[in-house]
């Protein structure tokens, strides 16, 4: 219901009527537009007047952005629709935080020139739309003759406006919300979009480290008269990429055959970039130096030189000597091999030194062991004995408790049977690879 024009005194009922009104109307809606067009319509309509507008403050720049209007001429629309601070009477009215009337205060009268310049009216008030947090914006009204705003008036319209400042201030929120859930699902958008790029990336990087282990890999296991020979390879079932493990067997000559069993620090294309490192340089030192702690120590030392100081190989090298029936050997941060006698006799190999590559001066020795008829070696990377379920692991005494009872079972079977095993305890969720070579002695030609 509109109120008299303009008498003196503004009725209290039908004040609160109208602030009632003006609440009601503009708590309808979250959405800013139509905050802003039923809160003009209304005050408007209270105040009896067919121009007005509402700018809202531009937090990033200060301006003062004319949001919605009615009845404002175009060349007015086009001149004042985004003002610097300060500008006109709803700069004023911002600035100051204070209802602004043209013809209530005579010293700043000037200010509404524009107005009658550009619609031929004058400006009857600029209310402050704000909140205890922040102004968001002024109301401006136009009048169509000049009178003075009453002070029944002035208490009407900011009332009002505070009314609207709750509600401006909701939207406001309300789209910044809404705006920050279209900027996350984009961010998720994007995200997601990086994690297939990189996943592909992965995929495509674990697919060349598996042929790079693979290709580091004997084609064909030695086929040397009176030797047994088993070997494997497994990756983790848990693990993202492929891991360092690795075998490699060097025939030397007709009666020497140089075993290496090694498990590379990393994964990846770095994990087999260094293996093959190690493996190189092991056989080129292999074939001119006929002392296995010599050439451990000469591959520490080149390790060292040519990789990064975190790098590092746990090995085994043995050299089995068919002729003579002997192995020698010497272990550098790997686990101690087991050797089953025929009797079912377990054997357990002489501890070595640190992995190769962490210290340059590091010093390895070689052990020998004479070897006899059937006996079976048993050689392992750390991924077998230290495979979990929980906090429990699969245990050195696990392995040799299989190592024994599988005696009279070919290689192929005993190391078969001690992998599955090893996966069946860790409910086939292998954190780490496992190599596992096995080589059993069988009847050669005695020396001459």
């Amino acid at each position: 219901m509109a109120m008299p024009a303009w008498t003196n005194k503004v009725d209290e009922n039908e004040k609160l009527k109208i602030i009632n009104d003006v609440a009601v109307a503009v708590a309808r809606s979250l959405e800013l537009d139509v905050v802003l067009q039923t809160a003009l319509e209304k005050v408007m309509e209270a105040f009896q007047v067919t121009s007005g507008g509402i700018y809202l403050v531009d937090f990033k720049t200060d301006r003062l952005v004319l949001k919605i209007s009615r009845g404002l001429t175009p060349a007015f629309v086009t001149e004042k629709a985004n003002i610097p601070p300060g500008t006109g009477c709803a700069g004023w009215a911002v600035d100051h935080n204070e209802i602004f009337s043209a013809f209530g205060q005579p010293q700043a009268g000037f200010i509404c020139e524009d107005a009658e310049r550009l619609m031929g009216i004058d400006c009857l008030v600029a209310s402050p739309i704000s909140t205890k947090r922040r102004i968001h914006g002024v109301i401006e009204l136009f009048a169509p003759t000049p009178r003075r705003l009453t002070e029944d008036e002035a208490d009407l319209v900011k009332s009002i406006s505070d009314q609207i400042g709750v509600a401006v201030e909701n939207a406001r929120l309300y789209e910044e919300s809404r705006e920050n859930v279209v900027k996350l699902t984009e961010l998720q958008e994007q995200l997601e979009t990086a994690n297939k790029r990189l996943r592909a990336h992965l995929t495509q990087e674990a697919h060349i480290a598996e042929i790079l282990q693979k290709s580091l890999l004997p084609r064909r296991l030695p086929r040397t008269e009176g030797l047994e020979v088993a070997a494997r390879l497994i990756s983790a079932t848990e693990a993202a990429e492929v891991g360092g493990d690795f075998y490699d067997f060097i025939e030397l000559d007709n009666d020497r055959l140089a075993m290496i069993v090694g498990d590379v620090s990393g994964s990846g294309i770095n994990a087999a970039t260094l293996t093959s490192i190690a493996q190189n340089t092991i056989r080129a030192f292999a074939f001119e130096d006929r002392d296995v702690a010599s050439i451990v120590s000469r591959t520490n030392r080149v390790l060292h030189n040519q990789t990064d100081p975190s790098k590092f190989v746990a090995l085994f090298l043995g050299i089995i000597d068919l002729r003579a029936r002997r192995l020698e050997y010497c272990i550098a941060g790997q686990p101690t091999p087991f050797i089953a006698r025929a009797g079912k006799e377990l054997v357990e190999l002489e501890s070595g030194s640190i992995a190769l590559g962490v210290d340059k001066n590091a010093q390895y020795r070689s052990h020998l062991f004479d070897l006899r008829e059937l006996d079976t070696l048993l050689v392992f990377t750390d991924g077998l004995v230290e495979a979990r379920r929980g906090n429990e692991f699969f245990g050195e005494e696990s392995v040799k408790r299989l190592l024994l009872e599988g005696f009279d079972s070919t290689l192929e079977e005993i190391v078969d049977s001690i992998l599955s095993a090893a996966k069946a305890f860790t409910g086939d969720k292998l954190r780490d690879d496992v190599a596992l070579v096995s080589l059993r002695l069988h009847k050669v030609p005695a020396l001459p």
